[in-house]
Parts: structure tokens; sequence; C-alpha cells
């Protein structure tokens, strides 16, 4: 993740840092935006990886809770 942050801080962007590490692009954006309020050092990296993955999951769907209710998930 450090070079994912050291790499936007030179400017390259997220499509290409995408390309280069393999990993994509949209995780690579939750990141950097985690991160964007200062410089990529240890302790910025570590809060920018605990705040993304520690982020809340998106409410169930309707469609989905009539499925769980009706016993066919």
């Amino acid at each position: 993740m450090k070079e994912v942050l050291r790499r936007r801080e030179v400017g390259q962007g997220l499509r290409e840092s995408a390309r280069d590490t393999g990993l994509d692009r949209n995780s690579l954006r939750r990141y950097v935006q985690a991160a964007a309020d200062g410089p990529a050092d240890e302790e910025a990296v570590r809060e920018a990886v605990q705040q993304v993955q520690e982020r809340s999951l998106a409410d169930t769907s309707e469609p989905r809770k009539r499925l769980e209710a009706d016993g066919e998930l």
C-alpha cells in the first residue's frame, strides 16, 4: 500500500498504478482517499489501511431481504 501512495505523491494516476501493481483500481481509490491528508509515512499508511478495512458494509437490499425471509438463500 505504501508503494501505491508513493506513486500517487509523484503524480502517477490510479489506472497506471493499478496496471503496474495488479491491484483493483477502486480499492486503490479508497486507500488514496483515506490517506489524502498527508505524506505516505508508516503511520499514514497504517491509518489508511485501517480506515478502509473497517468501513461498514452496505445495507441489505429489499430483494435480498425477501429471499432470505423465504429461505431461498
